[in-house]
């Protein structure tokens, strides 16, 4: 088995950047029209569902961001950064008692920049 498999990446959501508030009310409630999503508003964003998050103003990443779950983001960052990924360290977040939980990717991938999320 692979250190990937054993990390078990999976895409957790997509995250949507819109230039304002009112763009992401109308895409989450065309989402909910059209696929019944349920809407789950946080201070920066509204989830459809679980796989979309619609940012309230532009986020980072030139279209969005892609969140990948994974059971240990420290050593997926150290695995990632040996396949030649650069973090970001600013966006690290960490749980209460100090391991790694988030952390964007420096560069976008295809408009989007990408994150590692803890599991």
């Amino acid at each position: 088995m692979s250190n990937t498999e054993q990390l078990h990446y999976q895409l957790a959501h997509i995250g949507m950047n819109c230039r304002d508030e009112e763009e992401a009310r109308e895409t989450a409630d065309l989402l909910q029209k059209l696929f019944g999503w349920e809407q789950k508003e946080t201070e920066g964003s509204i989830f459809a569902g679980d796989g979309f998050e619609i940012m309230k103003h532009p986020f980072l990443g030139r279209l969005g961001h892609a969140a990948i779950l994974c059971d240990d983001a420290a050593q997926a960052k150290k695995q990632l950064e040996e396949r030649g990924v650069e973090f970001d360290d600013e966006t690290a977040g960490y749980t209460e008692d100090g391991r790694l939980n988030t952390i964007y990717f420096r560069h976008d991938i295809a408009g989007f920049r990408f994150h590692l999320k803890q599991r």
